[in-house]
C-alpha cells in the first residue's frame, strides 16, 4: 500500500487523492482479513468520492452479502457491472447473491456465462454447482464438479460440494468419503488428540473417544452409532456439550465428558459424523435413531402438562434453529406463520423455542395463546420430558427435530426447498427418522404451501383426538 501511495505522490496527485487511494487499500486489507464491518465503512467512504470504481462496488457487495444484506449487495454488483460490463468477478458475485435471493433461474444463467468465459476457473465451476444444487439439479451440479475435480482434485471446496450433492442423491458411500473435506475447508476447528483416528479397526479391549463436532442436531443424529461402537468391545468415552449429558446417560457410552475436557489413556478418537462412513451406512442400512429414555426428575418437572387441555391437540412448535447457523435464514420462519395455526381452536400450541428468536413470542403478543415451555427447559433431558407430553411437534428443521424423532414422537417437519440431506430421498419420509412427516417447499423460499399442508394435517389430527376424547367421556 505504501508503495502505491508513493507512486501516486511521485505522479503529483493531490493529498485528497492520496487519501482516497489509501482508504481503498485499507478497505481491501480489512476485507481480506475478515474485518467485514470495518471494510464496509471504508468501501462506502471511498465510493462517495470515487463512484466509478467497479471493483470496489463489487467488493462492497461481497461484504454486504456476508452480512446477509442481499438486496443491497445485489444493487452494488449491478452498479459494478454498469461500470464494467465484462467484469466476470462482479458477474459471479451477482450470481451468488441471486442464489441467496432464491432467483435461481437467473443465478444459474449468470454462472453459466461466467464459466463460459472462464472454463478452467475452479471457483466459477463451484459457484455454478452450488446454484444448481439449490435448484435440486444434483446431477447437473455433479457434472460441473467433475470438471472442477479434473482441474484440482485436492480442492477442499470441490470435494465438499461434491459430497453435498452425492448425499442428496443417496450415494452415501462416495458422499461420506467426500464429506470428510469438512476438515479442510477451514469452517470447523480440528480436534487435537495424541492418539490415532479410528478408521474401523478392531476395538475389543480398546478405549475410544467419540467427539461431537458440530451442532446439537448432528450430535443427536450420529448418537445412534454410539452403542454400535460399544458392541465392538470398546470402552467408549463420549465428548459432547453438557446440555446433552443427562439425556445421553443411557445410550451406551461408559463416560461422558465436556468439549475440551482432557481424556487420557485412549487408543483412538473419532468424530461422530464420520461413524456413518465407518459403518458403511447405505440408504437401506440406516440404523434406528438413538434410543432415549426420559429422566425421572425431568418427567416430574413436566407432569402437569398431561392435565392441560386434555381434549385439544397439544402441538409443540419451533420456528427457528440456531441463529449462528449460516443457513438458518433459509430454514427458519417468523412466529407469525405458526401463530396462524392457533386460529384452529382445537389446537393448543406450546413453544419450545429458545435463543434470540424467542423474543418474537412476546413482541407479537402471541404469548396470550402460546405457552412458553422452552424457557423452562434447562437441558435436553428437560426438553425430552416436555416433548413426551405433546401429541405432535410442528417445526422448521433444528436440533429439536432430531430429538423428537429419536423419541419417536410424531413430527411435522417443515422444510426449505433443498433441506438437510437426510430429508432429500423422498418427498414425505426419511429413513433417518421414521416418525417424521416431511412437508417441503414447492418453490425456493415459498412457505405458503408448506403451512397450508401443515394446517390441513393438524385439523385432521385434532378431529381424531376430539372424537376419541368424546368416546371416552
Amino acid at each position: 500500500m505504501d508503495a502505491l501511495v508513493s507512486e501516486a505522490a511521485r505522479q503529483g496527485m493531490s493529498r485528497s487523492t492520496l487519501s482516497h487511494i489509501k482508504r481503498r487499500e485499507q478497505a481491501i486489507v480489512l476485507h481480506r482479513g475478515g474485518h467485514i464491518d470495518h471494510a464496509i465503512e471504508f468501501y462506502k467512504a471511498y465510493l462517495k468520492h470515487n463512484p466509478g470504481d467497479g471493483n470496489v462496488w463489487s467488493n462492497l457487495g461481497a461484504c454486504l452479502r456476508t452480512r446477509k444484506k442481499y438486496q443491497s449487495a445485489l444493487a452494488c454488483h449491478q452498479r459494478a457491472l454498469s461500470i464494467e460490463p465484462n467484469n466476470t468477478a462482479a458477474l459471479g458475485n451477482l450470481g451468488n447473491v441471486l442464489k441467496d435471493l432464491h432467483r435461481l433461474d437467473q443465478a444459474i444463467e449468470i454462472q453459466h456465462r461466467v464459466v463460459a468465459s472462464k472454463p478452467e476457473d475452479v471457483q466459477s465451476l463451484v459457484n455454478l454447482a452450488s446454484a444448481l444444487r439449490e435448484y435440486r439439479k444434483f446431477d447437473e451440479a455433479l457434472a460441473q464438479l467433475d470438471l472442477a475435480w479434473s482441474l484440482e482434485s485436492d480442492n477442499a471446496a470441490v470435494r465438499w460440494e461434491r459430497g453435498q450433492n452425492l448425499l442428496h442423491l443417496g450415494e452415501y458411500r462416495e458422499g461420506f468419503e467426500a464429506y470428510e473435506a469438512r476438515w479442510e475447508t477451514g469452517e470447523l476447528p480440528i480436534a487435537e488428540f495424541s492418539c490415532p483416528r479410528w478408521q474401523g479397526e478392531a476395538l475389543d479391549g480398546k478405549r475410544i473417544v467419540l467427539h461431537a463436532e458440530q451442532g446439537y442436531g448432528d450430535t443427536l443424529l450420529a448418537a445412534r452409532y454410539v452403542r454400535m461402537v460399544k458392541e465392538m468391545g470398546a470402552y467408549v468415552v463420549l465428548q459432547c456439550k453438557t446440555e446433552l449429558h443427562r439425556l445421553f446417560a443411557g445410550i451406551g457410552a461408559d463416560r461422558l465428558i465436556a468439549p475440551h475436557e482432557h481424556c487420557a489413556l485412549v487408543n483412538y478418537h473419532c468424530p461422530m459424523m464420520s461413524l456413518m462412513a465407518i459403518f458403511k451406512t447405505s440408504t437401506r442400512s440406516v440404523p434406528a435413531p438413538v434410543a432415549l429414555s426420559t429422566d425421572a426428575r425431568a418427567q416430574r418437572k413436566f407432569a402437569d402438562l398431561a392435565l392441560i387441555a386434555a381434549d385439544c391437540l397439544k402441538v409443540g412448535i419451533v420456528w427457528s434453529g440456531s441463529v449462528t447457523f449460516k443457513n438458518n435464514d433459509n430454514r427458519a420462519v417468523s412466529l407469525d406463520r405458526f401463530s396462524a395455526l392457533a386460529e384452529n381452536s382445537e389446537l393448543r400450541l406450546f413453544s419450545f423455542q429458545q435463543g434470540p428468536k424467542l423474543d418474537e413470542l412476546y413482541d407479537s403478543g402471541a404469548d396470550a395463546f402460546i405457552d412458553n415451555i422452552g424457557s423452562q427447559c434447562d437441558d435436553f433431558a428437560d426438553t425430552a420430558a416436555a416433548l413426551a407430553q405433546m401429541d405432535v411437534i410442528v417445526m422448521t428443521d433444528s436440533s429439536l427435530a432430531h430429538l423428537a424423532g429419536s423419541l419417536g414422537k410424531p413430527v411435522i417437519n417443515l422444510l426449505q426447498y433443498v433441506p438437510y440431506w437426510i430429508y432429500s430421498l423422498d418427498d414425505s419420509t426419511t429413513p433417518w427418522y421414521p416418525s417424521h412427516r416431511l412437508i417441503k417447499q414447492q418453490q425456493p423460499g415459498e412457505w405458503d404451501f408448506v403451512f397450508e399442508q401443515a394446517a390441513t394435517v393438524l385439523k385432521a389430527m385434532a378431529a381424531d383426538k376430539h372424537s376419541t376424547h368424546m368416546q371416552k367421556d
